[in-house]
């Protein structure tokens, strides 16, 4: 019986996703502390995700990994991916979202899958909660001020 992600909170899918922060960190918007999102499962198109140019790249991809698990004594986790390629994905994937793309923290070898099968992905996307404003100081209502030579001046 499969795991009931819908059932996690907010708080739960956080909690979820902070394990895996750091690990495909490369330092763009898209990673950011946990504690600083909001979290959310959504099914998601695998080719929106910032992983794989497109399925060939994903198929290559799985082909080359696979062969690296068993070259490296990983038959068991070779035929684990081997199965979600035949019969699908239960687990999500976790997402950094940013304004201009979709990074995985977890999931590559399950957005590959999706991706060849053809299928939505279930994601727990993190989206970081933007910064308060600055409060208002007042300067920026200042007018230029006039030098005696005429020229405009901002206030310091």
């Amino acid at each position: 019986m499969a795991f009931d992600w819908a059932s996690l909170s907010p708080a739960d899918l956080r909690d979820e996703a902070s394990m895996f922060r750091h690990d495909n960190d490369d330092g763009s918007d898209c990673y950011f502390d946990a504690e600083a999102a909001d979290w959310q499962l959504q099914v998601i198109d695998p080719n929106t995700v910032d992983a794989f140019s497109d399925v060939e790249g994903a198929k290559d991809w799985l082909r080359d990994e696979l062969s690296s698990l068993r070259a490296s004594g990983l038959e068991n986790r070779a035929a684990g991916y081997e199965q979600m390629i035949q019969d699908g994905i239960e687990d999500p994937v976790i997402i950094g979202a940013s304004e201009r793309r979709l990074a995985l923290w977890d999931g590559w070898h399950r957005t590959a899958i999706a991706m060849v099968r053809g299928e939505q992905l279930l994601a727990i996307v993190g989206t970081k909660v933007a910064a308060s404003p600055a409060p208002k100081t007042g300067a920026e209502e200042v007018p230029f001020l006039s030098t005696a030579s005429g020229d405009t001046a901002r206030p310091a």
